[in-house]
């Protein structure tokens, strides 16, 4: 799996799904870290967006409101 996955994986407590040796492998059953790794993939690629296309600005650009508000994040 991507390096930066595994890195979102583990920031959103999604231990099944850690990096080898923090504690990664096997099946995730727990819906909320699943919800909170989604929002993770979500803000990164927003975060993304912002980069390219608000360069020096710091507030979000309309197509990241969009897209948070298309999957619930504020």
């Amino acid at each position: 799996m991507d390096k930066l996955v595994m890195k979102l994986a583990y920031d959103a407590n999604l231990t099944t799904y850690a990096p080898e040796g923090l504690g990664g492998g096997g099946h995730c059953d727990n819906k909320q870290e699943i919800e909170d790794f989604a929002r993770q993939i979500v803000l990164e690629c927003c975060k993304m967006v912002n980069e390219h296309i608000q360069h020096n600005n710091p507030n979000d650009c309309l197509l990241v409101l969009d897209i948070k508000e298309k999957f619930g994040l504020d």
